[in-house]
């Protein structure tokens, strides 16, 4: 009766002990030549990227080691080519000579989607980048990777690297080549950086050469084009029987064309004596409104007329003020409206009528299109995601400068394409401008919203301006033995040098 209780007790701990190495396992996601930070690989493809470099790999020339990384958005706003090769590097990965390591990194983070098969020096005669570029557009391997099975994903392209290792063994390099290969890479990188010194001496040489150039022809033209004003500024004068003889008259109007670039018309003709000679009678500033174009103009008719112009340009001022109010209003525009008079009292179309009193029309429109370019402002100034995304498209200056070197009409698609109307008045910017000030996050309201917002068009979050960036990766443990990721790699010195390799997006 006892054997047999102790039979019992053993199986018991037995399956204990299974469970929980089973358990440990599980979560740690990641064996000597798998890390799934991102936990979307299962048991049996751990295993068999294992078996694929204990078994199948360790058959071929040179014995080619290969690893898996998955992310969830790589940390620090890193670029996955630079990552990839860091972290083989890091790891050591490929046997020592041979620098014969791929690495596979995939990043699932939505609205980042991307893929990097990172390949030692020593294979890239064997998986050049076309290779590694066909493995992408595998079929199979897009099927998956668009519809996020990228468990079968990572299998099917582990399979192809080993396939393709296999049938080109010929084209792997031995240490010797390999060693050749980098040396003469390095040859080439001193040679390419010489030559572009070179070429940047020769560039800086003739940026030079042409700037005395064109200091020259500029004095020339400049004389040119002062005798040309001379006898224009003159022909006028004796047309209308003014101061032909005012020596000091005839030069300032000279330099007011010449200052100003302007073709010397009636228009501007006028406008140049007037505002020099108004200036020799006492008048420090002049205001250049419409009126002094149309002909002579003494001291006291330009205070009149002055009066009336700034009193008919307030007029107008408060006419764009008005209609502007009430189209916030209507749209429910969440800020200070103050803050967007400021920018829109700014805007030529709206700065012509003020001082011209024409074409009303394009000033209405530019109040539809600033309010536009603010709403945009905001969302991009109080979303977190969307800042991030913007340094990776290498937007590092002010947002309102982005946005405002847009077209009209890329801004109206963006507005209305975006939902950027609707979504931002009905959930988010009532709180725009205090959470701006607090500091708070928001959440990417556009997440999977449109396909205009979303870089692969399959409703995932992130966006066009979304994702976010990954915690730090601290793998530890390399030099470890048994589970350890990267235990296995480089044998006792091994190292890896590469850069070659494809990345691909899905």
């Amino acid at each position: 009766m006892r054997k047999k209780h102790f039979w019992m007790w053993l199986v018991a701990v037995g399956l204990g002990l299974l469970l929980m190495v089973n358990g440990v396992h599980a979560a740690d996601h990641q064996n000597s030549f798998v890390k799934d930070d991102a936990g979307v690989l299962s048991d049996e493809t751990l295993q068999s990227v294992s078996d694929l470099n204990y078994n199948q790999l360790s058959k071929i020339k040179g014995k080619p080691q290969y690893a898996v990384i998955t992310k969830s958005g790589l940390p620090g706003n890193q670029d996955i080519d630079d990552y990839a090769i860091d972290q083989a590097r890091k790891l050591g990965l490929g046997r020592p000579g041979w620098h014969n390591g791929v690495l596979l990194v995939l990043n699932v983070k939505p609205g980042q989607h991307e893929a990097r098969l990172e390949v030692g020096t020593g294979l890239q005669g064997a998986l050049p980048d076309g290779a590694v570029s066909q493995i992408f557009t595998n079929q199979q391997v897009q099927s998956n990777l668009h519809q996020h099975h990228y468990d079968q994903a990572v299998q099917t392209i582990s399979n192809l690297v080993e396939q393709r290792l296999r049938q080109h063994q010929g084209d792997i390099y031995t240490p010797s080549q390999t060693q050749q290969r980098m040396e003469r890479e390095q040859t080439n990188q001193a040679n390419q950086k010489e030559v572009n010194q070179n070429l940047m001496f020769v560039a800086l040489l003739l940026v030079l050469v042409g700037i005395s150039a064109l200091a020259f022809s500029m004095k020339n033209w400049r004389h040119r084009s002062r005798k040309s004003y001379d006898r224009k500024v003159l022909d006028f004068l004796q047309k209308h029987q003014l101061a032909t003889n005012d020596e000091v008259l005839i030069n300032r109007m000279v330099d007011n064309l010449t200052a100003k670039q302007t073709k010397p018309t009636a228009e501007a003709l006028w406008q140049a004596f007037n505002e020099e000679n108004l200036k020799l009678q006492g008048i420090n500033r002049v205001v250049p409104f419409p009126a002094l174009t149309k002909g002579p103009m003494n001291v006291t008719e330009y205070q009149q007329q002055l009066a009336q112009y700034e009193q008919e340009r307030a007029t107008r001022e408060q006419q764009i003020r008005n209609a502007a109010t009430t189209y916030l209003a209507q749209q429910g525009y969440p800020d200070d409206p103050e803050i967007f008079m400021v920018a829109l009292l700014g805007t030529p179309a709206v700065q012509k009528y003020i001082e011209t009193g024409t074409d009303y029309s394009a000033a209405e429109d530019t109040i539809a299109d600033q309010f536009r370019r603010h709403m945009l402002i905001n969302f991009m100034q109080t979303d977190p995601q969307m800042q991030q995304r913007m340094q990776r498209k290498g937007a590092t200056d002010s947002y309102a400068n982005y946005v405002n070197r847009m077209s009209s009409d890329r801004v109206n698609r963006i507005y209305n394409g975006g939902n950027i109307n609707r979504v931002l008045l009905m959930t988010a910017v009532a709180s725009l401008v205090g959470s701006f000030l607090a500091g708070r996050n928001h959440h990417d309201h556009f997440d999977g919203g449109s396909s205009f917002w979303d870089d692969d068009n399959h409703g995932d979050t992130g966006g066009f301006f979304g994702g976010s960036d990954g915690g730090s990766d601290d793998f530890g443990g390399f030099g470890d033995s048994g589970g350890s990721f990267g235990g296995s790699f480089g044998g006792d010195s091994g190292g890896f040098d590469g850069g070659g390799g494809d990345s691909s997006g899905w």
